[in-house]
């Protein structure tokens, strides 16, 4: 398993910067994110923690084809605040 960079720089502005993605959010419909290709979990893993996560009913599915993905996806899953939905 491998941790792109792009991932570890895209987590940080996550942390760093959650209101940067937060004008696209419509009032109306709850936050749903996607993360196709998740890898080691990364991303995902700070969008769960970061205030994102917060908002009502937000989802956050985390998806892969390889095994030891998955299996890596749904020991984070367990480890972490938010639950990564359809990780498993």
């Amino acid at each position: 398993m491998q941790t792109w960079g792009s991932s570890i720089l895209l987590a940080r502005r996550i942390l760093n910067f959650p209101n940067y993605f937060l004008p696209t959010l419509k009032a109306d419909r709850p936050l749903r994110i996607l993360e196709l290709g998740a890898g080691t979990g990364v991303v995902s893993l700070a969008l769960v923690q970061s205030p994102l996560a917060l908002l009502k009913d937000a989802r956050i599915d985390a998806t892969d084809y390889h095994p030891d993905v998955l299996a890596n996806l749904w020991w984070v899953d367990r480890r972490s605040f938010v639950p990564l939905l359809g990780s498993r």
